[in-house]
């Protein structure tokens, strides 16, 4: 239980944070506002590395694949070891109660016990799912270079200009997600909300620990998980595909005795807009894992796509992982701030904390022998 002294200190940490984010948007759009009517581009930067063609094909995704699997299933039974919590039974428990929870009237009674088990299972579900996380990007660099003979610089990631690829990613982020906000209140409009489980879990019993699990898988290792699958692995072999389908030119012989395509670099050494329907399928692929939500994958669609179109142009990943970091960070504190605050205002959740629903997660136990 955590005093009301420290709250309220939190409180006012967690709104200058808020205050200074906002800032920062209404900022960033004045000076979007002012290079558009002196009619200049708002991404006037070389790109941080040239096109790569991706290297990769099925053979890789399905390498990438196992090791998800063998890293959730060697997380949750070193967790269970350590911590001695069934992951397969909280996991089934956590669906049926956040069901039960989104599906009842709003001016339903309450019930207190089940709400604390719930935040307490919300707990287990989101330490074990940032044990995953850390386990599976600490195992990927092998893995995909072992399976495609590519490197992490063909994903996009650039050790150069990095204060540049940051800057990039933040203007991008705090002009994006003023705009994925606005059209997360549309969608309310017409689809009711459901409760997030980040919020569920610090509404029962606030403690700083819950707040620091939640940043942490939030803003640092759901950014770097799913921008890596998704902005790099995904869309760069899709990208590919797409420029094969949509761009003669672009077509590239397959390498012998492999299931790989030769890596060589587009037409002219220059991105095609061939491109484009592999990062629209890869944002629509994205808005979709998040579908336990509801209404959130229509503005994640947005915010996927704004995403895929800076890593496209920029080259770089490490700018649509700030992106994704300043969205989560901006979702995070706002629920921070309502639960310490008393407000109950949903916002668009945090993306890839894991806690999606949960009935993944029953798959995967139900799945998996023993």
């Amino acid at each position: 239980m955590t005093s009301p002294q420290l709250q309220a200190a939190l409180f006012r940490i967690v709104s200058m944070l808020l205050e200074l984010i906002a800032f920062g948007m209404i900022a960033a759009w004045i000076w979007a506002g002012s290079r558009l009517l002196r009619g200049r581009r708002l991404l006037e930067v070389e790109p941080f590395a040239p096109p790569r063609t991706a290297a990769w094909g099925p053979g890789t995704l399905l390498a990438l694949f196992i090791l998800y699997v063998g890293a959730q299933a060697a997380a949750s039974t070193a967790y269970h070891s350590v911590v001695g919590v069934d992951l397969a039974e909280v996991s089934a428990r956590y669906a049926d109660e956040l069901e039960a929870r989104n599906a009842a009237p709003a001016d339903a009674r309450p019930d207190h016990a089940k709400a604390r088990r719930a935040a307490t299972d919300a707990m287990h579900l989101m330490s074990w799912n940032a044990t995953f996380n850390v386990l599976f990007l600490a195992l990927f660099p092998w893995v995909f270079r072992r399976t495609s003979g590519a490197s992490l610089a063909d994903l996009g990631v650039v050790p150069t200009r990095l204060g540049e690829q940051v800057q990039v990613g933040i203007v991008a982020g705090l002009l994006a997600t003023p705009a994925v906000y606005a059209i997360h209140a549309l969608a309310l409009k017409a689809f009711p909300p459901r409760l997030h489980p980040v919020e569920q879990m610090l509404e029962v019993d606030f403690s700083p620990v819950m707040a620091g699990v939640s940043v942490l898988s939030a803003v640092a290792l759901a950014p770097l998980f799913e921008e890596t699958i998704f902005r790099g692995v995904i869309q760069g072999w899709l990208a590919r595909v797409s420029r094969e389908i949509f761009d003669f030119e672009a077509r590239k012989p397959v390498v012998p005795h492999t299931d790989e395509l030769a890596e060589v670099t587009p037409p002219n050494g220059r991105i095609t807009a061939a491109e484009l329907p592999g990062i629209v399928l890869t944002s629509a692929l994205f808005a979709a894992v998040h579908y336990r939500q509801w209404p959130t994958p229509i503005p994640l669609f947005i915010l996927a796509m704004v995403m895929g179109l800076l890593r496209w142009r920029t080259g770089s990943l490490l700018a649509p992982i700030i992106v994704h970091a300043l969205f989560n960070a901006t979702s995070t504190l706002a629920m921070l701030a309502a639960q310490l605050g008393g407000a109950r205002d949903p916002v668009p959740a945090p993306v890839g904390t894991g806690l999606d629903g949960g009935a993944w997660l029953v798959a995967l136990f139900d799945w998996l022998p023993g």
